[in-house]
């Protein structure tokens, strides 16, 4: 297994977690071919999560033509948020890239909606261009938060094509 860098206070660095966040990626994509999909993409959430407030991610990727589903969730987030995020995914799946799924697509349950507390963002995974990443945050994304997301997208599913390719 891999250490990721332990949190410090850095003072005089107020990026110090963006900093230490990028560090994290780039060993996880070191290691990528030694670990499952789903061990990846929870390394690299691991990796953001502080930075970013990250509390819920979904990767939804057909890497075979078949779409499936892998969700990360912080220890202190309820599983019906991740399940709310799932239903977000698999429309923005389905609107960006398999607009034929929309049809077949289960109409938003009745039970209760997300409280509204999370912000909710999503990234194709471009390499190629097979799937999204829907995070939901504890605040609203701005400036560096949206590059730190980007390289994530960027690194996991350069990460997740290698897999297949191997």
């Amino acid at each position: 297994m891999f250490r990721l860098a332990a949190p410090r206070a850095f003072e005089s660095d107020p990026r110090a977690p963006y900093t230490r966040a990028l560090v994290n990626m780039v060993r996880v994509g070191d290691i990528a071919h030694l670990l499952a999909p789903a061990e990846i993409l929870e390394a690299f959430c691991d990796a953001v999560a502080e930075p970013l407030d990250l509390v819920v991610a979904i990767v939804i990727d057909a890497p075979d033509g078949l779409p499936r589903s892998m969700p990360w969730k912080s220890d202190r987030t309820d599983w019906k948020v991740v399940e709310h995020g799932e239903r977000r995914a698999w429309s923005n799946f389905a609107e960006l890239l398999a607009p034929d799924m929309l049809a077949i697509l289960p109409p938003e349950s009745a039970g209760p909606r997300s409280n509204g507390i999370l912000h909710w963002s999503v990234q194709t995974l471009a390499v190629p261009l097979l799937g999204i990443l829907q995070c939901g945050t504890l605040r609203a994304l701005s400036g560096a938060d949206y590059g730190l997301l980007k390289y994530m997208s960027i690194r996991l599913s350069s990460a997740l094509g290698r897999q297949r390719v191997a």
